[in-house]
């Protein structure tokens, strides 16, 4: 009676030991699924995502005010500089650098050195405050009839003041020196048109 009763013993430990055994197999199968199913997340995510596009398209745009300037009566041979500036607004959506140019009047002619009859010199600068006549570069500030386009040193006076990579809404103030043809027997108003063009940078 006493080996029957260690059997029944033995057979009933036997089979909770097999219990056991099941639960912790289920239990590994349950964790190598929740494991597949992380790594599965991480790996693919949703099914579809979305990606949003944003396009701006370029405005190349110069504004200047005002948009006129008056020199008035000046004797042959003299050199005046402006007494106000040109207020120059880059109001484009980018950075831009200014092109420059000038045309003959209807009776003198536009030259780049020193103006003899019925010529005449016009230099311009970007400046802050007003330059006075010799602060005007006659190699680098001088305005011809084909366009130069600001490079950081034509029309410049520092970094700040150079119409070259002018931001957004970005303002600056040009300036003027007239150069009087040394003679001249024209006595009517004479009228000079100054092309500013915003540039890509």
């Amino acid at each position: 009676m006493q080996n029957a009763k260690c059997k029944v013993q033995n057979e009933g430990k036997s089979q909770k030991e097999k219990g056991v055994i099941k639960m912790r197999r289920l239990r590994n199968v349950l964790l190598v699924m929740m494991g597949v199913m992380l790594l599965g997340g991480v790996a693919y995510g949703a099914q579809s995502a979305d990606i949003t596009i944003t396009v701006t398209c370029q405005v190349l745009s110069v504004s200047v005010s005002p948009n006129a300037y008056d020199f008035g009566v000046v004797i042959p041979g003299a050199i005046t500089n402006s007494a106000s500036a040109i207020t120059v607004t880059n109001d484009g959506n980018v950075n831009e650098k200014y092109g420059l140019q000038a045309t003959d009047t209807a009776n003198w002619s536009l030259v780049s050195g020193v103006p003899s009859t019925d010529q005449f010199r016009l230099l311009a600068k970007f400046a802050s405050t007003r330059p006075a006549t010799y602060d005007y570069s006659t190699a680098n500030d001088v305005l011809t009839v084909s366009k130069q386009v600001c490079d950081g040193t034509i029309f410049a006076t520092d970094a700040a003041n150079d119409g070259y990579d002018v931001a957004s809404e970005g303002v600056q103030d040009l300036w003027f020196r007239f150069d009087a043809p040394s003679d001249t027997a024209i006595t009517t108003q004479q009228t000079i048109t100054v092309t500013l063009t915003a540039e890509s940078m």
